[in-house]
């Protein structure tokens, strides 16, 4: 076999976290979600690491998102709104939450 898997190594999750918080929050963003998600694979025994884009963890960029939505601006959806951006914040400070640019 070109692959020999070891049945005592977890691997590696990683998880697309704006879409895990979408469907956790039933069409609104959910960090809550991404907190269970994680908290699930690490409870059986994974390594995980969710990306997300990088303006969620702003709390200005996320403020003028909520303003602009408000306003009728059709670009704020609320797949760019988190309910909880300290919560992001802190996932990303122990390295869990990875910043990518949008």
């Amino acid at each position: 076999p070109l692959f020999t898997f070891d049945k005592n190594v977890k691997p590696l999750i990683l998880l697309d976290a704006q879409n895990v918080a979408m469907r956790h929050g039933n069409g609104e963003f959910s960090c809550l979600g991404i907190d269970v998600a994680i908290k699930f694979w690490e409870s059986n025994g994974h390594k995980v690491t969710c990306f997300i884009p990088d303006y969620l963890l702003s709390y200005d960029k996320v403020g003028e998102l909520k303003r602009q939505q408000k306003a009728g601006v059709k670009e704020a959806r609320n797949s760019k709104i988190p309910d909880n951006v300290k919560m992001l914040i802190d996932l990303h400070k122990t390295g869990k939450v990875v910043a990518t640019p949008p």
